[in-house]
């Protein structure tokens, strides 16, 4: 009995061992996780990006757009850094953000939406055709329906 008492000691031993040292190792690795992170902020002619970088200031943006294609904007001296909308392609944009000290904070996305009004056209507001043909239609099934119940009347008397 004590050899069975003094083996589930040792177990707990370690297991509580295992926790301490678990419970270290991940207070060693929370405070980067806690200061990882980006975020972006569009507005109708500029983008701004910004990483949360702990250490030294400065982050690289790399930026994919809706196209494939790839660009950088950098900054040295901050954690955020912008560029013009004019001329890039309407979409979803997706970038990532890497520290000046060579840690990853992570990526994000963001979205150029088109402005003013649809390109041609009028929305459909002069598509009357549709509307007239389910006019005839329902006329046409009115009538059918008419005919019918009027022909079962007759047929009863």
């Amino acid at each position: 009995m004590a050899s069975r008492l003094n083996a589930a000691g040792r177990r707990t031993k370690h297991l509580i061992v295992f926790a301490i040292l678990a419970a270290g190792f991940g207070a060693i690795l929370l405070p980067a996780a806690a200061y990882a992170g980006v975020s972006s902020n569009v507005t109708a002619t500029a983008v701004s990006v910004s990483a949360i970088c702990s250490g030294s200031p400065g982050a690289t943006f790399t930026i994919t757009g809706p196209d494939g294609k790839t660009f950088s904007v950098s900054t040295p001296n901050s954690d955020t850094a912008g560029f013009e909308t004019a001329g890039k392609a309407k979409g979803t944009y997706r970038f990532t953000a890497m520290c000046a000290n060579g840690t990853n904070a992570g990526s994000g996305s963001f979205v150029i939406a088109p402005t003013g009004g649809p390109m041609g056209g009028d929305g459909g507001k002069t598509a009357t055709t549709g509307f007239l043909a389910a006019g005839f239609l329902l006329l046409g099934a009115a009538a059918c329906g008419g005919i019918l119940l009027r022909r079962r009347a007759t047929a009863r008397r």
